[in-house]
């Protein structure tokens, strides 16, 4: 799994970025580096560049 890329230049947008939600997603980070910190090896590192982590550090599948 990798990063998306857009089929043209075009296709990029900026996003405008609330501060209640800036707020709930520096917290989750937070979450996930205590979590990291308790687990040790065992938390997943090579996803960290998301946002939606298991508690385990993986990427989180949704439901299906």
């Amino acid at each position: 799994m990798g990063y998306d890329v857009m089929k043209t230049v075009s296709s990029h947008r900026a996003l405008g970025l609330s501060p209640a939600i800036k707020a709930l997603l520096l917290e989750e980070r937070e979450k996930q580096k205590e979590r990291a910190k308790v687990l040790g090896n065992a938390y997943c590192r090579k996803d960290a560049d998301y946002v939606c982590l298991n508690a385990l550090g993986e990427l989180s599948r949704p439901i299906t």
